[in-house]
């Protein structure tokens, strides 16, 4: 069974950044994104895109430094976001009263009371 190329025009194409990866990726007007092997000219992957594609780049994988500086990146938001929790106080538990607060009708309550009487506007 033979494998069936883009249907229509081609609208980008890119090879792969990694010498040692014999790989072209390519966006077709089908809305196909296909990555072929270039040596033994095979399909790797196609993928359907909803939208029109109209390029295809490949992202270089991060090297050491970079991933280094990301995880301590992370670390240091993390570090943050505990102690901004350590120092804002939540919200008191439901039922719970603050101390001076006065209590709180229901939502959705306010401004209506059995038996009161709208007025008419005519």
């Amino acid at each position: 069974r033979k494998s069936l190329g883009a249907a229509g025009g081609v609208r980008a194409l890119a090879l792969h950044p990694a010498e040692d990866q014999s790989l072209l990726a390519s966006a077709g007007l089908d809305r196909f994104l296909r990555v072929h092997h270039t040596g033994p000219r095979k399909s790797a992957a196609k993928v359907y895109a909803k939208q029109q594609l109209t390029g295809v780049v490949w992202l270089k994988p991060p090297g050491p430094q970079e991933m280094q500086e990301a995880d301590e990146a992370q670390e240091e938001e993390t570090k943050a976001q505990i102690t901004a929790a350590q120092v804002l106080p939540g919200p008191p538990p439901v039922g719970e009263r603050t101390p001076g607060a006065k209590p709180q009708a229901p939502a959705g309550s306010q401004g209506q009371r059995k038996g009161s009487k709208r007025s008419k506007a005519g």
